[in-house]
């Protein structure tokens, strides 16, 4: 049985949404190491430490796409999945677009509550 993964790198320029992040997931049991947009490429080493990254798609400066590409530079068999807030018709696209350039899966922001904790468990297992 695969070992489950412990921690999670949310990024997101809502600060507000971190936050949320943050705390939802430490209630399921993973540990979250949070970066606020801008990211910035000098903060992809420690990006790497997480086991899961998390990551909004648009962004200033540094958004989802760089993400998911430098993650996947260094690591390809780490997940990333990545979220947006747009529309339900846009976040659509945006999914295709996003896993076909390597992203594990895409989740819209909307979904968040309701499924994130669904989906970590697909990827990682639940925390023991």
């Amino acid at each position: 049985m695969q070992k489950p993964y412990r921690r999670i790198a949310v990024i997101d320029d809502d600060r507000c949404f971190l936050d949320f992040l943050t705390v939802f997931l430490d209630r399921l049991g993973y540990q979250t190491s949070t970066f606020s947009a801008p990211m910035k490429p000098e903060h992809i080493d420690e990006l790497m430490q997480a086991d899961l990254i998390l990551s909004d798609l648009f962004m200033p400066s540094f958004d989802g796409i760089e993400v998911l590409r430098s993650a996947l530079q260094h690591d390809q068999a780490r997940p990333v999945v990545l979220m947006t807030g747009s529309t339900p018709d846009t976040a659509a696209l945006f999914e295709r677009m996003t896993t076909t350039l390597g992203a594990r899966f895409f989740i819209a922001k909307t979904n968040i509550y309701d499924h994130l904790a669904a989906l970590l468990n697909v990827l990682v297992g639940l925390p023991a």
